[in-house]
């Protein structure tokens, strides 16, 4: 399946691209408020399996911003070959209280329906 077509997803206040859309100190500023490795190589690596893993069908995973166009999560689709999915966001523990989670829920199910999938779990 091509999901050349699938970015960027725009929502009423959201801007869900891949990560490589994202400039990379945003990234990385992101995966340490995350917890995760943020170094520029580990970041750098980061970006690259994903993207890799999205052309290879593998999962979906786009940024979060805001309108104020800062990086604030992510949200990925696991289990591709499966016709109900795990969807997964992390968002920034900085943005979290304001973040409308059910507006990226609505269009992330909205995509699904339409490359016949659904959502089988949620995981925040």
């Amino acid at each position: 399946m091509n999901f050349e077509g699938l970015h960027p997803l725009m929502t009423a206040h959201y801007r869900l691209d891949w990560l490589t859309k994202a400039k990379l100190p945003a990234v990385m500023k992101l995966n340490r408020a995350l917890g995760h490795p943020s170094s520029l190589q580990a970041t750098s690596e980061f970006v690259n399996e994903t993207m890799r893993k999205i052309m290879a069908g593998q999962l979906l995973c786009w940024g979060i911003s805001n309108r104020d166009e800062q990086l604030i999560g992510l949200v990925t689709i696991k289990n591709l070959a499966e016709p109900e999915v795990v969807v997964t966001t992390k968002i920034n523990p900085a943005f979290k209280a304001g973040f409308n989670g059910a507006e990226v829920k609505d269009s992330i199910a909205s995509l699904l329906s339409g490359i016949h999938h659904q959502v089988g779990t949620w995981r925040d």
